[in-house]
């Protein structure tokens, strides 16, 4: 006999996994608007209602008679105290090793502070990403992959991390010790705006945890706003022989979108640069 669940978040592959290989019955889908879930199931004519405010999504589960809730991408942590009426369980799945980097841009975070990208899937208490963790997958160092990847690849791994939890029958599974202090982090605007005044590892760093289209690290000149996708160091021996001869934060090279710039004396090239990139010549010093 089938048990019920309530499935709620923005992501797909859990879901999926749901209906693929468990017993677990949804008789109902709260999807973020705008979402992978809801793209997906508006795709597939599937019936879900949107999540539009806290209280409304809480007063609507309170209605229902369920077995499971499992969370994947749920905006707001729930009072699982208050809705709980027997042994139903209450699922989350998290795109980190917790109890590091719970929170809600845990990918960002890896990238930020050198921690191992993973996966977790946990019971869900009254706390953020706090509850007993069932099963993790570890999938790797940030700096093996390009952030696209990693959320590619993180995403993925969701369903699997669920289909293993599920086979163990959501009692207690693998688990990966933490060799540094938990971090917890979630992404404010601030976090994306870097300077030249900053070392050259700190710059990379930025540039590569917000490195997708959506975010993109910045920078300001002048009162204007430059996003920055991509970035590495070069090594060319025509333009190092400039190098002595170039103030710090001086624009070595400037091309359709991409600049090469003098920093802590080594060529930072900067890659698809957005913005009024025209304003920029080369031989400013962009060093606020």
């Amino acid at each position: 006999m089938s048990e019920k669940g309530i499935f709620i978040g923005n992501r797909v592959n859990v879901f999926n996994e749901i209906i693929d290989i468990s017993d677990i019955d949804i008789v109902k889908i709260f999807a973020v608007a705008d979402s992978y879930l809801s793209n997906y199931l508006d795709h597939e004519h599937i019936e879900y209602d949107t999540i539009r405010c806290k209280e409304e999504l809480i007063s609507d589960i309170q209605t229902l008679d369920y077995d499971y809730l499992i969370s994947n991408g749920c905006p707001y942590i729930l009072p699982i105290s208050h809705l709980q009426r027997r042994d139903e369980l209450y699922i989350n799945i998290h795109p980190s090793l917790l109890p590091d980097l719970r929170g809600k841009h845990p990918i960002n975070g890896a990238y930020l502070f050198n921690r191992s990208l993973g996966v977790t899937c946990h019971l869900m208490d009254d706390g953020i990403d706090t509850g007993k963790i069932l099963e993790q997958i570890k999938i790797g160092a940030p700096s093996d992959m390009s952030l696209w990847l990693a959320y590619k690849l993180c995403f993925d791994a969701e369903g699997d991390v669920f289909r293993n939890a599920y086979n163990n029958h959501f009692s207690i599974g693998k688990i990966y010790p933490l060799d540094k202090e938990p971090v917890y982090y979630t992404r404010k605007e601030e976090d994306l705006i870097f300077d030249f005044n900053m070392s050259l590892e700190d710059i990379i760093c930025k540039i590569k945890a917000f490195s997708i289209d959506s975010q993109g690290a910045r920078f300001f000149f002048k009162g204007y706003q430059f996003i920055v996708l991509e970035c590495e160091v070069l090594n060319i021996e025509y333009l190092n022989e400039r190098l002595d001869n170039s103030e710090e934060g001086e624009i070595i090279k400037i091309y359709d979108n991409n600049l090469i710039v003098k920093k802590d004396s080594k060529l930072l090239y900067l890659k698809q640069v957005k913005g009024n990139v025209q304003l920029l010549k080369e031989s400013q010093i962009i060093v606020s």
